[in-house]
């Protein structure tokens, strides 16, 4: 889950499993319908633009 957060990707861990017996070396990996907006590196890149527009803002602000 984090590797693919850290990539971008929207994941997160379910707290009760639906089997019972639950092997800890096994991964399930549910693939939904696409979710809207951005997913991988243009999700990243969308992020990193987001954050350097507000820093902008902030500077345009600041020098006021």
């Amino acid at each position: 889950m984090k590797e693919l957060t850290v990539r971008g990707f929207d994941a997160f861990t379910q707290e009760h499993a639906e089997i019972a017996t639950e092997v800890p070396t096994q991964a399930w990996v549910h693939v939904a319908w696409r979710p809207e907006g951005p997913q991988g590196e243009f999700k990243l890149a969308a992020e990193r633009d987001a954050r350097a527009k507000n820093r902008k803002a902030q500077s345009s602000q600041d020098a006021n």
